[in-house]
């Protein structure tokens, strides 16, 4: 009995998404202490910079067009198709636009400057398509798929970053190394996207629908994501390289915390077609109150253990320690905060988490005095009170929300 216990547990939805938010986590964490060790604070802030301009861009380019995709597509209708082709023509412009800008440009334009803009276009190209395909097919119900993908990138990353970096002692390779994993994770939800996305050529309401629906959740999703990545692409801009790169280990050290959190989010965003509002919506109360907890607990365990091992691992990035503690209560309190902002998603609460992600965009404004003081002390304690304070409102918002809110229904798909 106990056996037969364990394989179910083992083959649930929220175990695959466990292993999938885990795993990037993890392997990224790996690949970040590990590059951070062979380049050095300086090269390790030029990677970071790179990476979180790409990813936060690659949001803003995505349009959250897998909200709309796989909502419509759950009622029926041709929503990935839609999606796939509404994201195709915002590269397509985001790079016209790109050309027309730098044949404007005024002054001379040196190969290093055209690199990096390269770069940044090409790995938000990357996240917007990755958003696109895996978070749909995950949404509808193919957590197995999700999981090898994100398994792949991440230990891609890992693997092949340090090798990259021993050899090369190069920021801009390991970024493309980055890019690679990015790449490779998404070939293998194509597969799935095609086969769910189907033959029909979408409506004109179809493009319509998904738009609406995308449009509620790229307000919420662009504030955060602004929230949880600008701090450093501002510690980029005002701080020294070596500066950035202490504070992007601490931030990728308490990035863990968040592993559970995120798994719990996407299980109660995605459609299983099992229950009424309101039995979801306790399901959902319960995972909040589990990733409270486990978040508390991972948060003392974590701060505890880099204070010991950090200083001996990476001796040169010993101020860390104090940013890790610093960031530590805005992070514990985000991870009940974001499974509750994903039920909200799910129930239709779309104009309540667009009009968070607003406070969160905002909000975000408050790390440019910070980080205008070359400080990253005080971007920390900035992040960390303006999470507690979205987290604060996140939950209160919950469960003040309409508990009569449907949950989205599913097409068919194939079993996991």
């Amino acid at each position: 009995m106990g056996w037969q216990r364990w394989k179910q547990v083992r083959g649930s939805a929220i175990a695959h998404l466990l292993v999938s938010q885990a795993s990037p986590l993890i392997g990224n964490a790996v690949g970040t202490f590990a590059t951070a060790a062979i380049l050095g604070p300086s090269d390790r802030g030029t990677v970071a910079a790179f990476i979180s301009a790409s990813t936060l861009f690659g949001i803003a380019l995505s349009m959250s067009l897998f909200m709309g995709a796989s909502r419509v597509q759950i009622q029926a209708a041709v929503g990935l198709r839609a999606g796939y082709q509404i994201q195709v023509g915002v590269l397509v412009v985001a790079a016209g636009l790109l050309c027309v800008a730098w044949a404007l440009w005024v002054g001379p334009v040196d190969a290093t400057s055209f690199t990096r803009v390269a770069l940044v276009m090409a790995g938000a190209s990357l996240v917007s398509i990755n958003l696109l395909i895996l978070r749909s097919v995950q949404a509808l119900g193919e957590h197995r798929v999700f999981r090898n993908a994100w398994i792949v990138q991440s230990l891609g990353y890992a693997a092949v970053s340090v090798t990259v970096a021993f050899i090369t002692h190069s920021a801009t390779w390991v970024v493309v190394c980055w890019m690679a994993a990015m790449a490779l994770s998404t070939v293998v939800g194509v597969p799935s996207f095609y086969r769910i996305m189907g033959t029909l050529t979408p409506r004109r309401g179809d493009l319509r629908a998904v738009l609406q629906v995308s449009g509620y959740a790229h307000v919420s999703a662009v504030g955060f994501q602004a929230l949880y990545r600008l701090d450093v692409i501002l510690l980029s801009v005002f701080a020294s390289r070596s500066a950035l790169g202490v504070y992007s280990v601490a931030v990728a050290a308490v990035a863990l915390v968040w592993s559970v959190a995120e798994a719990f989010a996407l299980r109660v965003f995605a459609s299983d077609g099992t229950g009424d509002a309101h039995s979801l919506r306790d399901r959902d109360w319960r995972f909040i109150k589990l990733n409270a907890l486990v978040s508390l607990i991972a948060g003392v365990v974590l701060g505890i253990g880099v204070t010991f091992a950090l200083p001996a691992i990476l001796p040169a990035y010993n101020g860390a320690v104090v940013l890790i503690w610093l960031l530590l209560p805005g992070v514990i309190a985000q991870g009940p905060a974001r499974v509750a902002l994903a039920s909200l998603q799910r129930m239709g609460g779309e104009r309540w988490a667009a009009l968070l992600g607003l406070v969160a965009l905002v909000s975000s404004s408050l790390y440019i005095p910070s980080a205008a003081s070359q400080s990253s002390a005080r971007v920390a304690m900035v992040s960390s009170l303006v999470y507690v304070f979205l987290a604060a409102l996140t939950l209160l918002i919950w469960k003040s929300s309409n508990t009569t809110m449907r949950p989205t229904r599913p097409v068919e798909v194939s079993e996991i």
